[in-house]
């Protein structure tokens, strides 16, 4: 019986674990029952071409993870393959059915079934029941139809015990060629916000520390620079993230760790510990959401805004780590005044990166099914981004996302940064006049070398903020731009 994997990813960086973790789980005398194959691209990637390569190999069984930002190219390609291929069954997982499954089938009779949860130990039955020929529609987590239409919704499977599954890297599968690795060492999450998937009942499990020195000892001798622990709330045990921090310690400097941190927890232990790490180790991610207590406490995200600040702001003042926050547009009760607010007070604790995203209602989260209750509306299609509320117009979460691309472009540049953040601390009016300016001019609408970003802000700067100027052309001349341009020709007008 022939098996294919259709592996589609965001990006080339970007590899899903899917398909490894649950192959890991596959005993070799099921495994060897099968013929495997792995047609892999990005939503980049000409359709047409894995379309043929499916054609080409002739699978008895299509399986694929579907989430926000593959989702449509992989039910296009999956359509044409029902047209084409009749008679091939299609099984789907992934956090696209982590809600109610029952429309999704009704609209998209080529796929069999869907799965919902966790599917490590779900797995090997369902290659089982491939074998056997037998109905897959009693195994825990899978929903489908009925061949009379009936929809059968068998819950959200969790796994028994996840600290003795096989690591994904035991799989043939696992990719080793791309630049970071993903490792989770817990499962879980205490929080409970009504915006994240993982808002639900699960407890949170974790792997012991001989497991994850293994894994990350073949990790350091395959030569990969960059491990991110996909652990939701790194620091939910203080003891536990200490342990961690201690063994990743052990891998400087060859591995830098990319991890979430919750800054309201961080306590006087892992302060001491965070104080002893090398430079370098971490790549913090905060996930600040909003710095306003009410929105905060609407969607049942534990630590208050306060304490949230105080514990970025201690981890800028370390200058020692990336430190990296999002916000979030769209949040119930959160007002487009609120969030400049918030921007403003990150900008000024010297953040490294800002990311500033509208909220994406997500199937299976609590806040999609209240959505009315906080006037939300939202696309019904993915990325399922929310287009106003009762706090925030269409309008204002437009020039949201057109903020967004500022920030990323000047705030996380290293050559801008520092002239960028001196301008807001100087004027806290300067973000919204260059916001105005950008959508005005429509300069954020193409591509832009370091050289137009200068000259873009060069130009804004030097008609209403002239004195942050003489700042812009020291860091233009520091990235060795053009003498005879925008800043570096002020420079040169004004040293003669």
């Amino acid at each position: 019986m022939k098996i294919l994997w259709l592996n589609i990813n965001a990006s080339y960086s970007h590899s899903s674990l899917a398909l490894p973790s649950l192959h890991s789980q596959v005993e070799e005398r099921l495994r060897g029952q099968f013929d495997w194959c792995v047609v892999s691209g990005t939503i980049n990637r000409d359709p047409d071409i894995p379309l043929l390569e499916i054609i080409n190999y002739n699978p008895d069984i299509i399986l694929s993870t579907v989430w926000l930002f593959n989702h449509k190219y992989l039910i296009d390609l999956l359509s044409k393959v029902s047209k084409l291929m009749p008679n091939v069954r299609v099984v789907l997982g992934g956090p696209e059915f982590l809600g109610d499954n029952s429309e999704f089938l009704s609209q998209n009779k080529f796929v069999n079934a869907v799965f919902r949860g966790e599917g490590e130990e779900s797995f090997p039955s369902i290659l089982e029941s491939f074998i056997s020929d037998r109905d897959i529609e009693n195994i825990p987590g899978i929903c489908m139809l009925s061949p009379e239409g009936k929809y059968i919704d068998n819950g959200t499977a969790i796994i028994s015990d996840f600290a003795t599954i096989n690591p994904p890297e035991s799989s043939y599968f696992f990719d080793w060629g791309k630049p970071f690795v993903q490792i989770e060492t817990s499962r879980g999450c205490f929080n409970r916000c009504t915006f994240c998937v993982s808002g639900n009942i699960r407890k949170v499990e974790e792997i012991s520390y001989e497991n994850l020195r293994n894994r990350l000892n073949e990790i350091s001798k395959r030569g990969i620079k960059e491990v991110r622990i996909l652990d939701r709330t790194f620091n939910a045990n203080t003891a536990h993230a200490i342990n961690l921090l201690n063994i990743f310690s052990g891998y400087y400097p060859e591995i830098c760790f990319h991890l979430e941190i919750h800054p309201a927890f961080i306590n006087d232990k892992l302060k001491l510990t965070l104080e002893k790490l090398p430079a370098g180790l971490l790549f913090l991610e905060t996930g600040i959401q909003s710095l306003d207590e009410l929105v905060l406490s609407t969607c049942k995200r534990e630590g208050n805004s306060k304490e949230s600040f105080k514990g970025l702001k201690y981890l800028c003042n370390l200058k020692k780590f990336v430190v990296h926050a999002d916000l979030i547009a769209g949040l119930p009760y959160y007002t487009y005044d609120a969030l400049i607010s918030n921007l403003i007070s990150l900008i000024n604790i010297d953040i490294n990166e800002i990311q500033l995203e509208k909220l994406k209602l997500l199937p299976g989260t609590e806040l999609r099914k209240n959505a009315s209750i906080f006037g939300i509306i939202y696309s019904l299609t993915p990325p399922y981004e929310v287009l106003e509320t009762s706090s925030i117009s269409f309008e204002d979460l437009y020039k949201c996302s057109q903020l967004s691309k500022i920030i990323d472009i000047w705030h996380n540049s290293e050559v801008w940064h520092v002239v960028f953040r001196e301008a807001v601390i100087r004027y806290p009016e300067f973000i919204e006049f260059f916001l105005s300016y950008c959508m005005k001019t429509g300069v954020l609408d193409s591509p832009m070398s370091l050289e137009k970003k200068g000259l873009i802000l060069y130009r804004f700067c030097k008609q209403d903020f002239k004195d942050i100027v003489p700042m812009l052309a020291q860091a233009w001349e520091s990235s060795g731009l053009s003498h005879n341009k925008g800043p570096g020709k002020y420079s040169k007008e004004n040293i003669n």
